[in-house]
């Protein structure tokens, strides 16, 4: 019985999220929010997605007590980490080899985030880098990818979160996407 009142409770937490969640991704609308605890929220909706594949996701808070309010669009966020992690589990540790990801969101100087995606995996091969923001590019046919996700991200760091999104990747030793974007998103 326990179990089943522990089990109901985290689906009920699940299914707020999951509302909050859809719900701002729905509207672009910018409001002043915890942007470490929308990144944390984010990171338990897909959390159980990525324990299928074994994907382990290490998120590192490092920002300061007063840097952790955010003019921002937390559905826009949302997406962005959504594709990113998903993107982990397909392509960096496919077939359920597993592995970490690490997620850090940190401000160096007050004015930028700095969102870090990174994972310890395959690694995306010298001749795809370039490649990977445009539409409908994927390497993941058989997999499932549609070549959207990446472009979505960058679409939507660029024009949404008013930011630029960097790679780096080395073939068999991992990708790390860096997200730079406002601590203030103009209207």
């Amino acid at each position: 019985l326990e179990l089943m009142r522990l089990n109901v409770e985290r689906a009920d937490y699940l299914m707020q999220n999951f509302k909050k969640i859809l719900v701002s991704q729905l509207k672009n609308e910018r409001e002043l929010f915890d942007i470490s605890e929308a990144i944390e929220e984010t990171i338990r909706l897909v959390i159980v997605s990525l324990k299928r594949g074994q994907v382990q996701v290490k998120y590192h808070k490092k920002l300061a007590p007063e840097q952790r309010i955010w003019m921002g669009c937390r559905g826009f966020l949302s997406q962005v980490v959504i594709n990113l992690l998903t993107n982990v589990e397909r392509y960096a540790y496919p077939n359920g080899v597993g592995g970490i990801v690490d997620v850090t969101i940190r401000m160096d100087d007050d004015v930028y985030y700095h969102l870090i995606v990174k994972d310890h995996g395959k690694g995306i091969p010298m001749q795809d880098q370039a490649h990977v923001f445009e539409p409908l590019f994927t390497t993941g046919q058989s997999i499932g990818g549609t070549g959207l996700g990446l472009a979505i991200v960058h679409n939507l760091v660029t024009n949404s979160l008013n930011g630029e999104i960097k790679l780096k990747s080395e073939d068999g030793k991992g990708t790390e996407f860096i997200v730079v974007f406002p601590r203030v998103i103009l209207e």
